[in-house]
C-alpha cells in the first residue's frame, strides 16, 4: 500500500493556521486592554454600575470577558492545530526518507 503525503502543504498549512492565531490572540489583547476603560465610563454612575455589574446576574463585566477569554481558547487551539500540522509534516518528511532507504537496501 502506497501513502502519498504533501509534507510541503502540511507546512504552509501550519505556517497560515498560526497566523490565524497569532490574529486571534491580538484581538484578544486588544479588547482585553480596552475593556478596563470601558467599564470604567459606563460604570461611573449609578444605572451603568448596576448593567456593569448585573445585579445577580451575569453583568457586562462577566459577558465582555467571557468574549476574551472564548477568543484566547480559540487562539490555543488554533496553536495546538498549527502545532500538529508541523509535526505531522516532519513525520511525513522522516517516514518519506526510511522507506527511500529501505528502497535503496534492496
Amino acid at each position: 500500500m502506497t501513502t502519498e503525503t504533501y509534507s510541503e502543504k502540511l507546512r504552509t498549512a501550519g505556517y497560515e493556521t498560526d497566523k490565524v492565531r497569532a490574529r486571534l490572540e491580538n484581538i484578544s489583547g486588544r479588547v482585553q486592554d480596552q475593556l478596563s476603560t470601558l467599564l470604567s465610563v459606563i460604570g461611573s454612575d449609578n444605572f451603568g454600575s448596576q448593567y456593569v455589574k448585573g445585579n445577580g446576574s451575569p453583568g457586562l463585566t462577566e459577558r465582555l470577558q467571557g468574549a476574551v477569554d472564548g477568543t484566547s481558547t480559540m487562539a490555543e487551539s488554533w496553536a495546538n492545530l498549527s502545532k500538529g500540522q508541523y509535526e505531522a509534516a516532519v513525520a511525513a518528511d522522516r517516514n518519506e526518507e526510511a522507506a527511500r532507504q529501505a528502497i535503496e537496501q534492496v
